[in-house]
């Protein structure tokens, strides 16, 4: 049987409230190392075990802007307005990171 093992990691910096920010966080379990980038700089990277299992959430949801959203008062919400979140099946480099920052919204959105 897989032991289930997770990382909490926050980037530790407080951001001024009221303006959007672009952030990216980059999970590479290949390399075993976990970047945030917050307006396209990196904020905070932590390392650990590569290929580190990952949670089996079996049928439990798993949801954008909660720790653990079926928890009532532990669910832990974002103190945020999220506008607009994408997943990739692989990890993102420095470079692709810096393209999505500065990506401009399609025409007529």
């Amino acid at each position: 049987e897989k032991e289930a093992r997770y990382a909490q990691f926050d980037s530790g910096t407080v951001y001024e409230p009221g303006r959007f920010y672009h952030v990216a966080c980059v999970v590479d379990a290949t390399a075993g190392v976990t970047r945030i980038y917050v307006d396209s700089k990196l904020d905070k990277e932590g390392w650990w075990k590569p290929k580190t299992p990952t949670v089996d959430y079996q049928s439990n949801p798993w949801r954008i802007g909660a720790v653990n959203p079926d928890s009532g008062d532990q669910r832990s919400p974002a103190k945020a307005v999220i506008d607009d979140v994408r997943l990739y099946s692989r990890a993102l480099s420095a470079a692709e990171v810096v393209l999505l920052c500065h990506a401009r919204p399609a025409a007529g959105k």
